[in-house]
């Protein structure tokens, strides 16, 4: 996908490090680096501090996360998150059938961090957010196998990464769980395990994660 993106619009190949710029938050970001860890990529972290008219030249009116890689400039999480799945190539032989249903998660994972940002970073209402999780969690749950990766495959896919990463990503995803005493194994035992099975797999060993930032929000 990746490569077809690039030939599209006349760019040449990317060499070197993948550069993401984020907050040192799971937030909007963290897919990415599970996208890139599972994919064996080199991930470098840029932090935030780019000015308005840097930021401009990714895509973006002010918003990160953005990714350079070489020459190449891109905003909005999700494009990434297509762009560097597009770099894996095991994630980029999939079928259209199979891509469609990551980006599904992903997009799904994206609307769940609008939800939580919301009452994590304001109005921190546990019936709002209890709300929110119990609604895109039963839909989640509705899709995951009883057993193995959403996919089928002997590997997690996009898919699964999206669901750990709702699992376990502090901002804003815990910062809720924690405001709502919310328990997902207890609600939701499929996503739960999911991600169990997600963090046991060799492609995330050396996995670190951006979920420690959980004090600077007084959480």
């Amino acid at each position: 996908m990746a490569a077809q993106l690039m030939s599209m619009f006349g760019m040449s190949k990317p060499v070197g490090p993948l550069k993401l710029y984020y907050f040192p938050i799971a937030g909007r970001g963290e897919l990415i680096k599970l996208i890139a860890a599972c994919g064996k990529l080199e991930l470098v972290d840029g932090g935030a501090e780019l000015t308005a008219e840097q930021k401009l030249a990714f895509g973006s009116p002010g918003s990160v996360p953005v990714l350079e890689h070489g020459d190449f400039k891109l905003a909005q999480s999700n494009a990434i998150e297509c762009y560097v799945a597009g770099l894996v190539p095991k994630f980029a032989a999939l079928s259209a059938q199979q891509k469609a249903t990551d980006q599904m998660f992903a997009l799904i994972k994206e609307d769940m961090v609008g939800a939580c940002a919301k009452e994590a970073f304001g109005g921190k209402d546990p019936a709002v957010i209890t709300a929110a999780l119990d609604k895109w969690l039963a839909v989640l749950e509705s899709k995951i196998p009883a057993t193995g990766f959403v996919l089928g495959l002997a590997y997690p896919t996009v898919a699964d990464l999206a669901v750990y990463n709702i699992c376990t990503g502090y901002m804003p995803f815990g910062g809720c769980y924690k405001l709502a005493s919310y328990d997902v194994a207890a609600k939701f035992p499929k996503v739960a395990a999911l991600a169990a099975l997600v963090k046991a797999h060799e492609c995330l060993k050396d996995f670190t994660s951006s979920t420690e930032a959980a004090a600077a929000f007084g959480l």
